[in-house]
C-alpha cells in the first residue's frame, strides 16, 4: 500500500498493479524474503501526518510484517493500533500483559487514545492561538477605549458647533448620526489599512494555523464586522452626550 504523496511523486495516474523494484535507489529498509521480487502496489491510502499537524507530507509505503525479512524490522519502531467498541483505556492492562507474554523484553510506551494523540499534536498550535487570541482581545479593548476617548474629546471641542446645530433645528438623532459618522470614517480607514496589512502578512502566521487558510474569506469578513460593532458601542456614550447638549448653554459658553 502506498499513500497519495508517493503516487504523486513516483507513480502514474493508475498506480494499482504497478511494480517497484526492491533494490531501487529509493527502496529504503524494506526487504522481502525473496530479494528478486518486486513490490506490487495493491492500493492507495490517504496522506497522514504521523508527527504533527504542521509536518510536511512524506511519501510512505505500507507492508505487512509477515512479508518482511525479520532483520529489516529492527530498523523500525512498531506502532500498535487497536480499535475497540467500548472505552479503550480499559484494555491497556490487558494489552501490556499480552505483549509481556509474547515478548518479555518489550514494553508498551506512550499508550493513549487517538483523541489524546491528536490533542497532543495540537498543543503547540493551540498555545500559539490562545496567546494570539488574548493579544487580539487586548488590542480590541485598547482600540475601543482609545476611540471612546478621541470621540469624547472631539465632542467636548465641538460643543459650540453642536449647540449652533441644535439651535438651527438639528434633532438629537441628527447629532448622534453626526458623531457616529465621524467615528465610522476613522474606523473605516483603520479597518482598510488593517485588512491590507493582514493580507500582506498572512503568510507569516500560516505556521500557526491548522485547517484554515491565512487568507480565509470568513475571517476577513467577520473581524471587520466585530471591530465596527465595538466601535459603535464605544461611540454611543459620546454620541448621546452630544445629543443632550443644551444649545443656549453651549452658545453662552462659546
Amino acid at each position: 500500500m502506498v499513500n497519495q504523496t508517493f503516487v504523486r511523486q513516483y507513480l502514474f495516474e493508475h498506480p494499482v498493479g504497478f511494480h517497484i523494484p526492491q533494490r531501487g535507489p529509493r527502496a529504503g529498509g524494506l526487504r522481502f524474503p525473496d530479494d528478486h521480487s518486486d513490490w506490487e502496489v495493491i492500493g492507495v491510502v490517504d496522506d497522514m501526518r504521523p508527527d504533527s499537524v504542521d509536518s510536511p507530507l512524506q511519501p510512505e509505503v505500507f507492508a505487512s510484517f509477515k512479508q518482511l525479512v525479520p532483520a529489516a524490522m529492527r530498523n523500525f519502531d512498531p506502532i500498535l493500533v487497536v480499535r475497540t467498541t467500548t472505552d479503550p483505556t480499559t484494555y491497556v492492562s490487558r494489552l501490556r500483559s499480552l505483549v509481556h507474554e509474547q515478548a518479555p523484553a518489550l514494553a508498551l510506551d506512550s499508550v493513549m487514545t487517538m483523541e489524546d494523540r491528536v490533542m497532543t499534536s495540537l498543543e503547540k498550535p493551540r498555545a500559539y492561538a490562545v496567546v494570539l487570541a488574548w493579544f487580539s482581545a487586548f488590542a480590541l479593548v485598547i482600540a475601543g477605549v482609545g476611540l471612546f476617548g478621541v470621540l469624547s474629546f472631539s465632542v467636548g471641542q465641538r460643543t459650540r458647533e453642536i449647540g449652533v446645530r441644535s439651535a438651527l433645528g438639528a434633532r438629537a438623532l441628527d447629532i448622534v448620526a453626526l458623531v457616529l459618522r465621524q467615528a465610522l470614517w476613522i474606523v473605516g480607514g483603520g479597518v482598510a489599512v488593517g485588512l491590507a496589512a493582514a493580507r500582506a502578512g498572512g503568510q507569516l502566521l500560516s505556521a500557526f494555523l491548522y485547517g484554515i487558510s491565512p487568507h480565509d474569506a470568513l475571517t476577513f469578513v467577520v473581524v471587520p464586522i466585530v471591530i465596527i460593532a465595538v466601535a459603535v458601542v464605544a461611540c454611543l456614550v459620546p454620541a448621546r452626550r452630544a445629543a443632550t447638549v443644551d444649545s443656549l448653554t453651549a452658545l453662552r459658553g462659546g
